[in-house]
């Protein structure tokens, strides 16, 4: 049954959108996972200065929680995508010859 159905994914072409699909949601919550926290930093920043002009008022903290929570989202998306193309599109290996004597050794020139 998973046959017929790595079949009907690789040969409609929905297999290969979903594994983009996934692998940019991947790049798109790590660069969230950065900018969303960084930017509310700096409007808090910029927010206390404005309002606080003349009175020393300590910086806003950063937080780094946010951080977490979208890089495991990345993290799972990333993952996913990966077994995905990789059960979907690359071939396990043939097993090499582990006798030496198998091999074809390299004639040499004279």
């Amino acid at each position: 049954m998973l046959e017929r159905i790595k079949k009907a994914l690789v040969e409609s072409f929905v297999g290969v959108i979903v594994v983009g699909m996934l692998f940019a949601d991947g790049i798109g919550s790590l660069i969230s996972g950065i900018s969303i926290p960084l930017g509310n930093w700096i409007s808090l920043w910029i927010q206390q200065t404005k309002v606080s002009a003349g009175f020393p008022t300590p910086a806003p903290q950063f937080s780094i929680d946010p951080f977490f929570r979208e890089w495991i989202s990345a993290v799972c998306f990333l993952l996913v995508a990966f077994l995905l193309l990789r059960w979907l599109y690359m071939e396990p290996r043939a097993a090499e010859p582990s006798d030496p004597a198998q091999e074809e050794e390299p004639e040499e020139s004279a």
